[in-house]
């Protein structure tokens, strides 16, 4: 069928059911509320990068810190890796610096019976870390409940080597993925010794030995960046390729998100690149309730596997089948830039994700200033099926992200990352950057139910319009809000007249000819949606 002759049938349909008085939908509009927002740090360079539920409550947060005033105590030098102990309100319970002398980070925190596993890497070999292999190891330390060290372990090679996810197995043990520059120590079957990175997968027992590890990749730049258990024991890991050969196949160009696929010994059993012609990155994965698998990114491409995207950069959600097919995937975003670094599965089968922007237009609303300079972490929640729910833009006029997010409740989200305004929705700000956590609150602004069906309906008419379109309401409904819009969302006209049970809307002249849609907003807060067909 010709797209000509499938446009006119869309048509006729529509006209039968707007001629019919038919709704079309009734939409319960959501949106989220800030609850509490709490930032953390010091004068110097603070950033988190994590955050688990704490054992007895609250939240358990890491990254890194460059600051030794404040709330910051205990730095060995340079940059430490910083875990704090928040309270369900957001209120500092007691913190931890880690490391020694040189540079180290703590990039992931997970509960660990009745305490905390924290992994990322380190260039000491003083203060808290007892050994390294060279340049920069994989670290990993278990904390007590209060953030005493139980023990810390090295992981690596002569070269540069980091963790960047740490998540419990089944078997009480830990896996890690990361990227491995090294070809000795820990390290065996690293794709090239010329140069570069692998992806790198470590299975850990209970007391962080060793029980098998696996460098994947092939001979460019590769690197694994968020990992989990899967249903079958196995374990699914999301990263990013350069690579053409060795363990990588469909690789499309620039960087692609690398998905792969391991049994409970490490073995591949699939993988997957994901991408277009341009730059693509991925730091979250999960296993849906389905079986299957999301994965949250960022893309600059068009092509490929990417259908659509808003400027420079893309958030990228695309969600694969039990096997790795592609299932189905989406972009949200505007003219300016977007990066996406986590994205969860929601209680009632959606999803929500957060990173940054700096859009003004397109999905994103609320940005507190327009630069291309500063962002606004941002948050986005949607159904099952990728379609947008909410979003929500939270910062002040210097620079936001977020990094983590977590679900508390049906209805209730914690996010962490970094901040750095004194304004807008932060409203201090102890350095260049600080730890930031916000709480939100998801909201259902429907409040009550209109019945469209009765005799009482709303009527519109003529659904087939050169540029006016009238609108009667039923007995009793009088205060209302009406827009006209495109099938994008984008405004075409508020432009009303009339008052009472009779009003008339004006399409401005210049509209492009098509489908538009009608929200007629109640004074209880439900929104009616109609569909009409303009045809200057």
């Amino acid at each position: 069928m010709r797209k000509t002759q499938v446009h006119s049938v869309l048509l006729v349909f529509s006209f039968l059911f707007l001629q019919l008085n038919i709704p079309i939908d009734v939409l319960a509009q959501k949106s989220a509320v800030i609850e509490w927002q709490k930032n953390y740090g010091g004068s110097g360079n603070d950033n988190s990068l994590g955050i688990c539920n704490g054992i007895n409550g609250g939240y358990i947060i890491c990254g890194f810190t460059g600051s030794t005033n404040d709330e910051i105590t205990g730095n060995h030098g340079s940059a430490d890796g910083w875990v704090i102990s928040i309270d369900a309100t957001g209120k500092l319970q007691w913190q931890k610096c880690l490391g020694g002398t040189d540079a180290d980070d703590i990039q992931s925190i997970i509960k660990a019976g009745s305490g905390y596993i924290a992994a990322g890497f380190t260039q000491s070999t003083d203060g808290d870390v007892a050994h390294n292999n060279g340049s920069a190891d994989g670290w990993v330390v278990h904390l007590s409940s209060t953030g005493s060290i139980i023990w810390e372990k090295n992981y690596g090679g002569s070269n540069f080597d980091l963790i960047q996810c740490i998540r419990p197995t089944n078997d009480g043990g830990y896996i890690f993925c990361g990227e491995t520059g090294s070809i000795d120590g820990d390290l065996s079957g690293i794709h090239t010794a010329a140069r570069t990175v692998d992806a790198w997968v470590v299975k850990l027992d209970a007391s962080g030995n060793i029980a098998w590890q696996k460098s994947l990749g092939g001979s460019n730049q590769d690197a694994g960046s968020y990992i989990q258990q899967t249903s079958d024991s196995g374990y699914i890991m999301v990263g990013s390729t350069q690579s053409a050969d060795g363990d990588v196949s469909g690789y499309h160009d620039s960087t692609d998100i690398w998905v792969v696929k391991l049994d409970v010994h490490g073995s591949m059993k699939w993988q997957k690149c994901l991408g277009g012609n341009r730059m693509e990155g991925s730091f979250s994965i999960r296993q849906t309730s389905d079986g299957g698998y999301i994965v949250g990114g960022t893309t600059r491409s068009s092509d490929g596997d990417v259908t659509y995207n808003h400027g420079l950069e893309d958030y990228w959600v695309v969600k694969l089948d039990a096997d790795g097919t592609l299932n189905w995937q989406k972009t949200y975003g505007g003219s300016g830039g977007e990066q996406l670094f986590d994205i969860i599965q929601t209680y009632d089968g959606g999803y929500i994700m957060t990173g940054l922007t700096t859009s003004h237009d397109g999905d994103v609303t609320g940005l507190h200033r327009s630069s291309i300079m500063y962002s606004d972490e941002w948050v986005v929640r949607t159904d099952a099926k990728g379609k947008l729910l909410w979003q929500k833009c939270l910062g002040g006029s210097s620079q936001e992200a977020g990094y983590e997010i977590l679900q508390v409740t049906d209805s209730v989200y914690v996010t962490t990352g970094n901040g750095c305004s004194k304004d807008g929705d932060m409203d201090s700000c102890y350095g260049p950057n600080d730890y930031w956590v916000v709480q939100l609150k998801e909201t259902d602004t429907t409040t009550g139910i209109i019945n469209v069906s009765t005799s009482n309906e709303i009527v519109v008419y003529p659904t087939i319009t050169n540029g006016v379109v009238n609108v009667r309401l039923p007995d009793g409904m009088s205060e209302v809000s009406m827009k006209v819009t495109d099938i994008n969302g984008k405004i075409i006209t508020t432009s009303i007249g009339g008052t009472g049970k009779e009003r008339t809307l004006y399409i401005p002249q210049g509209t492009a000819a098509g489908m538009l849609v009608l929200q007629i907003r109640t004074q209880g807060s439900v929104v009616v949606s109609r569909k009409i067909v303009y045809r200057p």
